[in-house]
């Protein structure tokens, strides 16, 4: 049965010295990998969330192979 959760399968590794901690606009990640992201997003002013709201985004790419081969996904960013 398919329930949409990832199920993790592996040992954590965590990011590269030179990885963290940082504030940047790219990260370093791999095939077969799962890669966490801790970032903050501004609303809109007046925006009201409560904490476990879920919002939804697709980061923006101009690589056209990575939209035409569906490696843009949405992300999901939890309030």
């Amino acid at each position: 049965m398919q329930t949409g959760k990832l199920v993790f399968t592996g040992i954590p590794m965590p990011p590269e010295s030179n990885e963290r901690p940082a504030w940047k606009d790219t990260i370093k990640t791999y095939s077969g990998y799962i890669t966490r992201v801790i970032a903050r997003f501004d609303l809109p002013p007046g925006t009201q969330v409560n904490p476990g709201d879920e919002f939804r985004y697709v980061w923006h790419c101009h690589v056209l192979e990575h939209e035409d081969n569906e490696m843009m996904r949405p992300y999901k960013i939890v309030g």
